[in-house]
């Protein structure tokens, strides 16, 4: 795994690989958590509408704020009250609060998944090379397993436990990934508009730090 300037594919591919991985693992388990609210439908479909609200509302300002704190501090931000949002699924008494927390899990779902891609593009466009598929197909990849883990969880019988369980594991490998895909004392600055102003002279690494 090469920590340089350049990024590290490694890294990368692990945060977006936990992202659908977290995902995965709590849509799955949708049957119960509607089971355990006692939700109908038409209540179930406007909740899983709230997460798509939520990334609706924050994505348009994550370019401002990798432009300002840089990928690797929004990464973290988001990992951590991502999965947390995901976790706190399991534990959600009603079907208004469930609304509340997918709402807030979805806005930080999208900026993750935007600030991702700004680092992953800054990582492919370093190495002159077509690697974006392999970023995309690490999140379906990791989205699969997930699935697969709440499937199996529900066939052991296992209940909505898992929910916090499983987004911890993802949180540990998302912030590791984050941490090994831009090195913290490395120039590795990035900017939503243009991904490789790194590789320009003179930009200053106080404004623009991926640290």
């Amino acid at each position: 795994m090469e920590r340089d300037v350049r990024g590290s594919v490694l890294a990368v591919l692990v945060v977006f690989a936990s992202s659908g991985y977290v995902m995965g693992q709590a849509l799955s388990r949708v049957p119960a958590v509607r089971d355990h609210l006692g939700a109908d439908k038409a209540q179930l479909g406007l909740v899983l509408m709230g997460m798509g609200l939520g990334s609706l509302l924050a994505m348009p300002f994550t370019g401002r704020a990798v432009d300002r704190f840089g990928s690797r501090r929004v990464v973290l931000v988001t990992v951590l009250l991502g999965c947390l949002g995901w976790g706190l699924v399991a534990l959600a008494p009603s079907v208004p609060v469930l609304l509340g927390i997918l709402v807030l899990t979805g806005m930080n779902i999208g900026v993750w998944d935007v600030a991702m891609n700004i680092q992953g593009t800054h990582v492919e466009q370093s190495r002159h090379r077509s690697l974006m598929p392999y970023f995309h197909a690490a999140f379906s990849g990791g989205a699969v397993l997930g699935a697969g883990s709440g499937a199996l969880a529900a066939w052991w019988g296992i209940g909505l436990g898992q929910l916090p369980v499983l987004a911890a594991v993802a949180a540990v490998a998302g912030v590791w990934g984050r941490a090994a895909s831009c090195p913290r004392r490395r120039r590795c600055w990035i900017r939503s508009r243009c991904p490789t102003a790194a590789q320009r002279p003179g930009l200053p690494p106080s404004r623009h730090g991926a640290g």
